[in-house]
């Protein structure tokens, strides 16, 4: 057999295989010997099924079984010794035809290899920290928000505007002649009434008030109710009983209220606290992408490129069923994921840099994650969820789930150490309340 490892690409390395006919033959026989004690076919005893037969009726699916094993064979003879620091999932390259017994089998193996990184000085880092304060601004913004969500469709004492409805009786015209009508329709000013021209029909109705009648020109449609007016034209007297507009309700107690507040005051306390953690969190994880950030650039590397796409690959999966649960159509949600191609994978890139920088400066200031550590992150899950710390300790362990705590906690030992170890600067300050993590987030 034949191997041979190439460099094939930055942290990459690509095995070569050749296994020759002759231990090719040997283990087909092999296979096709064992399936012969295995196979039960009629008028056959088992192990005394003549070969000619065997081949005949399950040849095929036996040398796919042969093709496959001797592959996983050769792999294990090839990697014993090699010292690789694979990371991510061996990629194999092989024919798709079927094994030939008188041909060499060819197959190559690419390997994404672990980074050598190098971290930089953390504190040598100087952070720009914003406020997370809850403007005035902030406040206003989150309940107009919310009173969107609870406006409700009614009249109003104004003007036709965009987008508004207006309550009409219609009366349909031809030469003169009531032809039919119908009294208290709700129509959209941006929606004709089908015969008529969409942007005339709107200029007609916008600007005008409860009490109005506008008249607008009509072609007949061939669907129209009333045959005999069909494809003719006339005229469709609209007179505006009501002008109707979706409206938010007023920020008052009222509308605390149907919040579960006791007044309009306790609901804008609550808010801007909630609204200053939000702006604290989201604050706290900028700070930590920019101090990894420059960490890169003090001591670049190379990425597994395969790690990469295999990352981008996955977030666009699960962009796409998220997508699917939002009842968004296939065609629309390829088309996005098509058009945000670029932007994943710059994400990709970005997490598996961050999942080696971590690893690094995890290692470098023995951050390590203690079996205390794993107890009190159940301890939490199990307040959190209601459930007893059991139900936590089983469902981790029932799902595999126990390196991803390990990895989520010396996630959070790393990114606390980093924002206590950069140079913090209040943005407000202009510089003069610098401090090695004295305003850590």
């Amino acid at each position: 057999m034949n191997v041979e490892f190439l460099d094939s690409g930055p942290n990459r390395k690509t095995m070569k295989v050749a296994v020759p006919p002759e231990r090719i033959r040997d283990h087909v026989a092999k296979v096709f010997r064992a399936a012969n004690q295995q196979v039960r076919l009629k008028g056959f005893r088992p192990g005394k099924i003549p070969p000619k037969v065997l081949r005949e009726k399950l040849g095929d699916s036996i040398l796919a079984e042969a093709k496959e094993s001797i592959i996983n064979e050769t792999f294990q003879e090839a990697m014993k010794g090699q010292e690789l620091d694979i990371v991510g999932t061996p990629r194999l390259e092989v024919s798709t035809g079927p094994l030939d017994e008188t041909q060499p089998l060819e197959y190559s193996v690419d390997f994404d290899l672990r980074p050598q990184v190098e971290v930089g000085d953390v504190a040598a880092i100087t952070i720009e920290k914003k406020p997370t304060v809850a403007s005035d601004e902030d406040l206003q913004s989150s309940l107009d928000h919310l009173a969107q969500q609870k406006r409700k469709l009614g009249p109003v004492d104004d003007a036709v505007g965009e987008g508004d409805f207006v309550k009409v009786n219609v009366t349909y015209k031809h030469e003169g002649a009531e032809v039919t009508r119908k009294e208290g329709l709700q129509l959209n000013s941006g929606i004709p009434i089908r015969g008529t021209d969409a942007e005339e029909f709107k200029n007609k109705l916008l600007e005008q008030k409860k009490g109005a009648t506008v008249v607008v020109p009509i072609t007949y449609p061939d669907s129209f109710e009333k045959e005999d007016v069909r494809g003719k034209t006339g005229d469709v007297e609209l007179e505006i009983l009501d002008v109707i507009r979706f409206a938010a309700p007023p920020l008052d107690d009222e509308f605390a209220k149907g919040f579960d507040f006791d007044s309009m005051d306790a609901m804008r306390n609550e808010l801007r606290e909630k609204i200053s953690e939000q702006k604290e969190r989201m604050e706290t994880a900028r700070i930590e992408e920019e101090i990894l950030e420059k960490l890169y650039e003090q001591k670049p590397f190379d990425l597994p490129q395969g790690l990469v796409e295999a990352e981008a690959a996955a977030r666009a999966k699960a962009w796409a069923e998220d997508m699917k649960k939002q009842n968004v159509a296939e065609a629309e949600a390829k088309r996005a994921i098509e058009e945000a191609k670029g932007d994943l994978e710059k994400a990709a890139r970005t997490g598996v840099r961050n999942l080696f920088l971590v690893e690094a400066i995890a290692m470098k200031n023995k951050l390590f994650v203690t079996e205390t550590d794993i107890e009190n992150d159940f301890k939490r899950i199990a307040s959190e969820n209601d459930a007893s710390l059991d139900e936590v300790r089983k469902y981790v362990e029932d799902n595999k789930l126990l390196g991803e705590v390990r990895l989520q906690l010396v996630n959070g030992k790393v990114r606390e150490y980093l924002r206590k170890t950069a140079k913090m600067v209040d943005s407000t300050d202009s510089g003069a309340g610098e401090s090695g993590g004295a305003t850590e987030s």
